[in-house]
């Protein structure tokens, strides 16, 4: 996969990133409740 240095890839590369990032962290906090969530009822 090569990477060309063109301003409109450049933008929509750094979007897809953020976009990955944002889903990233979403997915983690979603997964960091469940376990919150697991373990009190575990208790």
């Amino acid at each position: 996969m090569r990477i060309k240095y063109k301003p409109s890839k450049n933008a929509y590369a750094m979007n897809a990133t953020l976009l990955k990032m944002a889903v990233i962290l979403s997915w983690s906090i979603v997964f960091m409740q469940n376990v919150a969530k697991t373990r009190r009822d575990a208790r």
